[in-house]
């Protein structure tokens, strides 16, 4: 034995020293467009005013500091290399003059190396890979506070085990893809953000065990996912998926998993998979939170599969392939706001405290269904938010009753409803107004004889006294008595609210028949920024959500769309074909 413990001790002593000589002989080197370009460029003055320049003189414990500019050349490290950028928003590698259609990788990183600080612009064409990675072996390895933008791929990466974290990714075909050839391999993917891929967010091609935590997916194209594929998660916690379209799939699963406080918001799912797809293997699936789609959670020959307290609500299909226990929810989350994608959780919640009694948020108390919840969520105070304004509004006539119907509220804490009625277009709520409060969604009362035009909206309340905003307004025309009685729904656009906005903000329009109806919004110079609706529609109250951070029809990502004044209109056409309405508003964006 003690001969053993000998050559430990010899090869401990001389790892450390070989460690501390490698740290003692790091140089610090730096990059600007202002410097003398000087070697060995160890100062700003003789900053050298290349990347790859400074990088081919250096060795593995350098650190390499680059200045504010645009650096138009392709990056290849050297392992142990830092380079450290001065801030995505103003530290620029552009390659677009360098792209090519096949094999052009627009960084090369390499083991062991510290890429931080810099926005990568590939190509102009979605053409080429914004970062290639292969064999990087060491866990020290670190991708972070990065945005890799106008790829075809933003990273590929092949056997490796490093951390990508706090990066953006935005109009890329398929945003982080990862490979190994074995599962010995457990790479990190943390706290990024992806806009809209046109193919997947992140995904598994084959091997590994990657940990995907608290990462922010947009979705707005039908043949995207966010997650696909994910083999043998370790874990799986605290991601958001936002489709803000029909999209192909959110999350996918093969062979084990921990699948933990994850959200899909949203629209219909395209694959009959679900938002939520496990196949083979064992899991553990639970505190998620499903919502507004059509597919929910499904399964194929699974082992076993835990699915516990979780919520699918306003799903239309929430259960594909197997029969969920009682701990499972389909309620009201009450999430702050469904149009923003802020999925924090209100006060009056009732999945708060109602996830796995075996799991706990990071204050101690039992967990939260959904993406904030459990020891990887965060904390944050719970709002005491108005209910939503009530929504569906419909008029009727039946022998001189006007009747008045709308949606029912869900929220937890609802309570009633009030009902306000002027003879002024488009009146101001207040207390003499109010002609009733009820608990149903119906309101009927009986019309004088005379000609009369009515207006109706109408607000929820809930249990701590908290009003919505009123609900669309409402017109009534009571002819003669000689005469029908009749409702009239005329064709009509309604302001965008909230006006200004920031990020989100909703367009309501009422149409009188069967239409084919278009919605558009321009910039001032009159170029498509978006088509939000562009189908035959029936009679009715519609709305129609503008996210700032969709892009344009003309293939503009959410970066370049800026603050100013937009125009949103709205055609209407008959079944013949014939424009019956058009009318236009403004609404004003602020970053």
């Amino acid at each position: 034995m003690k001969p053993q413990i000998t050559n430990q001790i010899l090869f401990s002593f001389l790892l450390f020293t070989f460690v501390f000589l490698l740290e003692a002989n790091a140089t610090t080197r730096y990059v600007s467009k202002t410097g003398s370009s000087s070697p060995p460029y160890t100062s700003w003055i003789t900053a050298s005013d290349s990347i790859q320049k400074c990088i081919n003189i250096c060795q593995s414990g350098d650190t390499v500091y680059v200045a504010n500019g645009v650096y138009k050349e392709k990056i290849v490290m050297i392992p142990g290399l830092s380079l450290i950028g001065s801030g995505m928003d103003s530290c620029i590698i552009d390659t677009q003059e360098l792209v090519t259609p096949t094999d052009f990788y627009a960084i090369t990183f390499k083991d062991s190396c510290n890429f931080c600080g810099f926005q990568v612009i590939v190509s102009n064409a979605a053409y080429g890979t914004g970062v290639l990675g292969i064999n990087i072996l060491s866990n020290n390895s670190k991708f972070t506070q990065n945005h890799i933008r106008n790829a075809s791929t933003g990273m590929l990466l092949s056997n490796i085990n490093f951390s990508i974290s706090e990066n953006q990714f935005s109009n890329t075909n398929l945003s982080i893809s990862f490979d190994c050839f074995t599962y010995g391999y457990f790479p990190v993917i943390d706290n990024n953000i992806i806009l809209y891929p046109s193919s997947m967010g992140i995904f598994d091609f084959s091997g590994c065990q990657p940990t995907i935590t608290n990462n922010i997916i947009y979705l707005n194209y039908q043949y995207s996912s966010g997650l696909d594929v994910i083999v043998k998660t370790p874990l799986t916690a605290n991601n958001i998926v936002i489709a803000e379209d029909n999209v192909l799939r959110g999350y996918t699963f093969t062979l084990d998993g921990n699948v933990r406080n994850n959200l899909l918001l949203g629209h219909d799912i395209l694959d009959s998979y679900g938002a939520f797809h496990f196949r083979y293997g064992n899991y553990q699936v639970i505190n998620n939170l499903v919502m507004n789609t059509s597919h929910g959670a499904s399964v194929y020959q699974n082992n076993t599969f835990d699915f516990k307290y979780n919520n699918l609500w306003n799903v239309t299909d929430p259960y594909i392939g197997f029969i969920p226990d009682s701990t499972n929810l389909s309620v009201d989350p009450m999430i702050v706001s469904e149009d923003s994608g802020d999925v924090h959780l209100q006060m009056h919640s009732p999945m708060i405290d109602a996830g796995d009694p075996q799991i706990l948020d990071a204050d101690g108390s039992r967990s939260d269904i959904g993406a904030y919840g459990g020891p990887l969520g965060k904390l944050y105070e719970y709002l005491d938010l108005p209910p939503h304004s009530p929504r569906g509004i419909i008029s009727a006539i039946d022998s001189g009753l006007v009747s008045v119907s709308w949606k029912k509220n869900t929220e937890a804490d609802f309570f009633r409803y009030r009902v306000y009625r002027d003879t002024t277009k488009g009146f101001v709520i207040d207390s003499t107004k109010l002609i009733a409060e009820i608990i149903d969604t119906v309101f009927e009362e009986s019309i004088s004889n005379r000609q009369n035009i009515l207006y109706y909206k109408i607000t929820a309340v809930d249990s701590q006294g908290n009003e919505s905003a009123g609900s669309e307004e409402i017109t009534v025309v009571i002819s003669d008595v000689n005469e029908p009685i009749i409702i009239t729904e005329d064709y009509h656009l309604y302001p965008n609210y909230p006006n200004p906005f920031n990020s989100t903000t909703r367009i309501g329009y009422r149409i009188k028949g069967t239409s084919y109806v278009k919605l558009i919004v321009y910039d001032v110079k009159g170029e498509i920024i978006r088509v939000l609706t562009n189908e035959t529609k029936e009679s009715g109250y519609y709305e129609e959500v503008f996210s700032a951070e969709s892009g344009s029809a003309s293939g503009r990502d959410a970066y370049r769309l800026s603050s100013g004044i937009y125009i949103y209109r709205l055609y209407v056409r008959n079944s013949d074909n014939t424009p019956i309405y058009s009318a236009s508003g403004k609404m004003l964006y602020i970053k």
